[in-house]
């Protein structure tokens, strides 16, 4: 983790809504670098806006009114694929959703991926293999769609295309544009906390948030000695403010006695860092450097980190953005 070698992506997140509300628009579309968010654009503003200051002082005005025109496209494209899968799943009324995420990445052994997946309420709809460039539907109401765009041939050969060359292409030249703030590092804070569980054990939780960039190593310690089986991690979550959140947890038994500690070794600390758990009291906040807000932003959660929860191409120019959905 501290050798400096990395995975770098480029991603993007499309939520749109069945029933948008205040606070919750019927489109929303996010640019990531490397799980920052770069660019934005939703119903409610109908504006294709900068996310970060680095993309802001690297691109013209055309830029933002050539991805405002393509947004107000994509919204009426979503807004009809929502009505063609309500009718699919014979469906009337309610909340629902249709989410999209697409991009490509750099891994540290620099080969390429890329990845092109689509979701229905929150469940896997329709992807597409990177290996055989085909659509493959994950439910019996995505195989029209299926058929119908593995017919494409000219688009299929598209979108191997966009992953292999243009995507990577334009990852490579946002990361020169964010290159300073890619190499920026928010050190972690830590929470240890206890409560008794009613099977009369106690559960120890480790809280670690604030951090950046996002890969981190949490692991509960007894006695000096790591009990990695036993430590049950959550998943690695944004914040809402560009850093991450991850919980771990540890049941003990109070009469065993023993010293514990969680370890925690992340890119932004000098060394890892040893909190340790004091039976007498139930919260011990350590703060390891200058914490952000942790509020997190709706819209951001909503584009695809929370809902979407079973998966954790345009022209060449300045206002890149990914292929655009057709009709369903």
């Amino acid at each position: 983790m501290r050798s400096g070698a990395a995975t770098h992506s480029l991603r993007y997140f499309v939520t749109a809504v069945s029933d948008p509300e205040p606070g919750l628009p019927a489109y929303v579309s996010v640019g990531y670098l490397n799980d920052n968010p770069f660019v934005e654009c939703d119903s409610d503003s109908g504006l294709y806006q900068p996310r970060a200051q680095w993309i802001k002082d690297n691109v013209d005005a055309d830029y933002w009114e050539r991805g405002t025109n393509r947004g107000i496209t994509k919204q009426q494209v979503y807004k009809g694929n929502i009505r063609i899968l309500m009718e699919r799943y014979n469906q009337t009324g309610g909340f629902h959703t249709l989410q999209h995420k697409s991009g490509c990445e750099i891994r540290e052994d620099g080969s390429i991926g890329g990845f092109r997946q689509f979701a229905y309420d929150g469940d896997d709809f329709l992807s597409f293999d990177m290996n055989t460039y085909t659509w493959v539907a994950a439910v019996k109401e995505a195989e029209i769609t299926q058929r119908r765009w593995n017919e494409d041939t000219a688009d299929l050969q598209y979108r191997k295309q966009y992953t292999e060359k243009e995507c990577i292409e334009w990852l490579t030249k946002y990361r020169q544009y964010g290159k300073e703030a890619l190499q920026e590092r928010e050190p972690a804070a830590v929470e240890v906390s206890s409560k008794a569980t009613p099977d009369r054990l106690t559960s120890l939780s480790c809280r670690v948030y604030g951090f950046y960039p996002r890969d981190i190593a949490v692991t509960w310690m007894k006695n000096g000695k790591m009990r990695e089986q036993e430590t049950q991690r959550g998943d690695i979550l944004p914040s809402g403010d560009g850093t991450y959140q991850i919980q771990a947890t540890l049941e003990i038994d109070p009469k065993e006695g023993g010293r514990y500690s969680c370890l925690v070794d992340h890119n932004s600390l000098p060394e890892p860092l040893n909190v340790f758990w004091e039976p007498k009291s139930n919260v011990i906040p350590i703060v390891a450097g200058v914490i952000g807000a942790l509020v997190a932003a709706i819209v951001t959660a909503v584009v695809g980190i929370i809902i979407w929860r079973k998966i954790g191409s345009g022209k060449k120019g300045a206002d890149y953005s990914p292929p655009g959905v057709g009709s369903y």
